[in-house]
């Protein structure tokens, strides 16, 4: 009787190991396909936020309107909806040119509300991911 125990004994420690080893290979499993994903998601964000870049060609305000053109001078395309504008830091709405998708190498015309004089203040335009450009608003 005493070798069948030992031997039940030797089984339910090899099940008890076994099924362990289970739960902690579907667990780390688990947790090295989160830490892929998210990481592969981390590295695509940061190439496009490399390779995206918006240019302001010229602001200009002429007591009545203001406009900025802009370019995409990266490599990404960029999503118009995603912009915004500030003078001195101060959020600015943008009336029009703020959609659609601007592809490398294109220009827009962006119209800014704004019934302030803006003249020589620094006019920032920023999209998304992480690209802003700078520029002195000319007064004609």
């Amino acid at each position: 009787m005493k070798a069948v125990s030992t031997i039940v004994t030797v089984v339910l420690l090899l099940m008890i190991t076994v099924g362990l080893v289970a739960v902690l290979f579907v667990w780390l499993s688990g947790m090295l396909s989160t830490i892929t994903t998210e990481s592969g998601e981390t590295v695509e964000h940061n190439i496009k936020s490399l390779t995206t870049s918006i240019t302001i060609e010229s602001a200009i305000f002429d007591g009545i309107s203001f406009k900025a053109y802009v370019s995409n001078s990266g490599r990404e395309d960029i999503d118009m909806s995603t912009a915004a504008a500030f003078v001195e830091g101060v959020y600015q709405d943008i009336a029009s040119g703020n959609s659609g998708i601007l592809r490398p190498g294109e220009r827009t015309t962006l119209i800014i509300n704004n019934n302030t004089d803006v003249c020589g203040k620094i006019l920032r335009i920023s999209v998304y991911p992480q690209s802003d450009a700078f520029i002195t608003v000319r007064c004609v």
